[in-house]
């Protein structure tokens, strides 16, 4: 299953509770089962306290945060048991970013979701700009849910968004989006974006390249990645964009009115006619709806 182990960094915050009720939407539609997690980095709270001529007892500080975790734990176990939705929770300690992928190789969750901008201090809470970190090294794929996400991102899927571009992780986060797509009988959007960026163009050549780009390579590769949905039964879209990658991207989600992205992270290198790779993080900070990322192993 897609989602039968969903695994969720929170902290309290807005945006947290946001990715939480955008897991329990998921849990509730596949039978999933959540872990919550929050993380405290003791040892930065204690280098905070310790100088070289005073010294300052972390304990209280760190009293403090223990309790605090405690209370945001319960309080989303209660509002999972009230979705019905079946939960464990785990306290995790170091850096937010590091904690997080650690506990994921550990218990090997399906998915991991969380929000882009949590609190911050001490990186204890497993969320803020700890998500690109997550993103870049996850092993596993990645929701991110944007504090500007709308409530429907709260909801099953009615379409997804799926930049490609003829790569592995591009042809992963598809197989990734079939799958999601079949079980909430959600339908697909197929973007790819044709690119004459880091040479030296006159309006003539750059015309050219990418005339040739678009029936060699943009067209084909479109038409591959459809047959390969549509084979599933999924009723498929086509978008075909010229210009920056990710502002089409962007676009085209909002064009197509995409509940979700699905992304790969490592695209092609060289040329980039459909580049992903880290153009997935400029997708990530630019999106209102939820990205989720795909990364290549």
């Amino acid at each position: 299953m897609v989602f039968e182990r969903i695994l969720v960094p929170i902290d309290g915050s807005m945006v947290s509770g946001k990715a939480l009720e955008f897991a329990v939407e998921r849990a509730k539609l596949h039978n999933s089962k959540i872990t919550i997690a929050f993380a405290v980095n003791r040892l930065a709270v204690e280098a905070a306290t310790a100088g070289p001529y005073t010294y300052v007892d972390p304990a209280p500080m760190l009293e403090a945060l223990e309790a605090e975790a405690e209370a945001v734990l319960g309080s989303a176990e209660s509002a999972l048991r009230a979705g019905g939705v079946e939960s464990k929770r785990a306290r995790l300690d170091g850096p937010a970013a590091q904690a997080i992928l650690a506990f994921a190789r550990q218990t090997n969750p399906d998915v991991i979701v969380m929000g882009t901008h949590g609190r911050r201090g001490f990186e204890r809470l497993a969320v803020g700009s700890t998500a690109e970190d997550v993103v870049r090294a996850s092993a596993v794929p990645v929701f991110v849910v944007p504090q500007r996400a709308a409530a429907t991102a709260c909801r099953p899927f009615q379409r997804l968004l799926v930049p490609v571009d003829g790569s592995p992780a591009s042809d992963d986060a598809l197989a990734f989006a079939c799958d999601v797509a079949q079980r909430e009988r959600a339908r697909l959007t197929l973007c790819t974006v044709a690119e004459a960026v880091g040479m030296d163009w006159d309006d003539i050549d750059r015309d050219l390249f990418l005339e040739a780009e678009i029936e060699e390579r943009a067209r084909p590769l479109l038409e591959r990645s459809r047959l390969r949905a549509s084979s599933l039964g999924i009723e498929v879209d086509t978008d075909l964009r010229e210009g920056s990658a990710v502002a089409e991207i962007v676009a085209s989600a909002e064009r197509a009115g995409a509940d979700a992205i699905v992304i790969g992270t490592h695209g092609r290198a060289g040329i980039p006619r459909f580049i992903l790779g880290s153009v997935a993080e400029g997708v990530l900070r630019s999106s209102s709806i939820p990205v989720c990322t795909i990364r290549h192993r």
